[in-house]
């Protein structure tokens, strides 16, 4: 039996998102930036919060 996963997301309206840190990877990509801070602009306090983190996503290819 095969088992299968469908992920759906919403669209969403675009972010203007600013990289405001990195973490190195670790193992054989350990000179690599991999995961990226991401922050956005809160327009009703003016102050930068939390919007999430990215990972690199690179393969051996």
């Amino acid at each position: 039996m095969m088992k299968c996963w469908l992920k759906i997301k919403l669209v969403l309206e675009p972010l203007d998102l600013v990289i405001t840190g990195a973490e190195y990877s670790y193992g054989r990509l350990h000179e690599w930036l991999s995961d990226h801070y991401l922050v956005a602009l809160n327009p009703v306090t003016r102050e930068f919060v939390n919007a999430g983190k990215a990972f690199k996503g690179l393969s051996d290819k």
